[in-house]
């Protein structure tokens, strides 16, 4: 899948001009997030440490985009509805502040990932 995108960015891959309303670097993230988890997959029997690195780096991609929707600049279209029935749209700032939570805890698990990983290698105990 991250192949796909990449592909579509660099023109590969054919697509209408007004298809993609994204800017180019989520779309990069987009296809380094699948990108990382596929190779992730493939590495994952015999080389653990190469693997945890796809996955962070998967993560990373993953939160930044959430940031992008709930944060970034331009306009967002949102729509609410359970499996299986019809769809209807959500107000903007409905949206936004949805995603915006959602980053905030991811954000804030980064941090403390960062905070228990400095705290570790000072020689404290987390």
């Amino acid at each position: 899948m991250g192949l796909l995108v990449a592909g579509l960015l660099t023109g590969h891959v054919p697509a209408k001009p007004d298809a993609l309303r994204v800017p180019a670097a989520m779309l990069w993230l987009t296809a380094l997030l699948f990108c990382s988890g596929g190779l992730g997959l493939m590495l994952s029997r015999w080389l653990p440490k190469p693997v945890a690195f796809c996955g962070v780096i998967g993560f990373c991609c993953f939160v930044a985009i959430f940031n992008w929707v709930a944060f970034g600049p331009g306009e967002r279209e949102f729509t609410r509805g359970k499996s299986g029935s019809v769809r209807a749209p959500v107000s903007e700032s409905e949206g936004r502040l949805v995603f915006g939570l959602f980053a905030g805890v991811l954000d804030a698990l980064i941090l403390y990932g960062v905070y228990r990983g400095l705290k570790q290698r000072n020689g404290s105990k987390a």
